[in-house]
C-alpha cells in the first residue's frame, strides 16, 4: 500500500529534526557543566499559496524570516503566498526576536518586560518548551508519542547484535 504523504512528512521531520534534537537537548543538560537550554517549537504558518495543498505545516526554517523580516525570495514562494505579513505576525516576530535577543545578552530567553510569557528551562525530566505562535505557551513533551516511539526504536537498534557502529539514522 501506500504510505499518507503527511506520516511521511512527520517521518522525516522525526527523523532529521525532532529526535536529534531532543536528544542534543537532553545530553546537553544533563552535561557535567550545567549548560541552561531552552527548547522552542516554531509553531506558526503563513498562508498557504494553495489551501488545497496534501502539504500542510511550518516549513523548516520559517522561523530565519521571521527573525529576519525576509519573507521575499524564491525559499518561500512555493508554498506560501506573497501577501503582506499579518497585522497579528507582527507580535509574532516582535516575540521571537526579543527572545533571541535576550538569550543573547543574558542566557535566558524570556522577555523581562512580558510577565505572561515566561520560558522554561528544558530539562529531561518535565521535558518544558515554549511553543512560538500566534498564541505562544509553554508546553511540555514535544510530540510525545512520536518522540517516545524513536527513543524505542533506536534503543533496539543499538542494542541489537547486527549493529554495524553506524550511526541510527543511516539505517
Amino acid at each position: 500500500g501506500s504510505v499518507p504523504l503527511q506520516g511521511f512528512l512527520d517521518f522525516a521531520t522525526d527523523s532529521l529534526f525532532v529526535f536529534p534534537t531532543l536528544e542534543f537537548a537532553r545530553a546537553l543538560s544533563q552535561g557535567p557543566n550545567g549548560t541552561n537550554v531552552y527548547l522552542y517549537l516554531f509553531d506558526h504558518m503563513p498562508q498557504l499559496l494553495h489551501p488545497d495543498s496534501l502539504i500542510t505545516g511550518t516549513a523548516h526554517g520559517m522561523d530565519i524570516s521571521y527573525e529576519f523580516d525576509d519573507f521575499g525570495g524564491n525559499r518561500l514562494q512555493s508554498f506560501y503566498t506573497d501577501a503582506p505579513v499579518l497585522d497579528t505576525e507582527d507580535s509574532l516576530k516582535d516575540l521571537f526576536r526579543t527572545s533571541l535577543t535576550q538569550f543573547a545578552k543574558t542566557g535566558n530567553p524570556t522577555n523581562p518586560l512580558k510577565q505572561n510569557q515566561t520560558w522554561p528551562l528544558y530539562e529531561p525530566r518535565n521535558e518544558y518548551f515554549f511553543r512560538l505562535s500566534l498564541t505562544p505557551n509553554v508546553s511540555q513533551h514535544l510530540y510525545e508519542k512520536r518522540v517516545v516511539l524513536w527513543t524505542e526504536f533506536v534503543s533496539k537498534k543499538s542494542d541489537s547484535p547486527c549493529d554495524s557502529g553506524r550511526d541510527w539514522w543511516r539505517f
